[in-house]
């Protein structure tokens, strides 16, 4: 397995939301083609990682059914959001933040 089999589907989780490269630039306060790098397979430092997962994972949860962007849940009934973010912690080796 290479190293790009093991990164979280960044690309996969912005088109999920609708938004565009420069849109979620914006959102994070990244320069201009940041994102694209790391979609392309740059792996990003953790606090990239954590901000763009914690981003991209807030939109999804808090879309409405109706938004076409949406998509359908994983066939295994899994959850793609939380499955991105285990992947991405396990890169970093550190237990996932939870919640009090």
């Amino acid at each position: 397995m290479t190293w790009t089999q093991t990164i979280p589907p960044f690309r996969a989780l912005r088109e999920a939301t609708g938004l565009s490269q420069r849109a979620v630039e914006r959102a994070l306060g990244w320069n201009t083609g940041r994102l694209s790098t790391i979609e392309r397979g740059l792996v990003p430092n953790d606090e990239e990682r954590v901000a763009l997962l914690a981003f991209l994972g807030q939109r999804l949860t808090t879309a409405t059914p109706r938004e076409p962007s949406l998509g359908s849940p994983p066939p295994d009934g899994g959850s793609l959001v939380a499955d991105t973010v285990h992947a991405g912690t396990a890169l970093s080796g550190r237990q996932p933040a939870t919640s009090h």
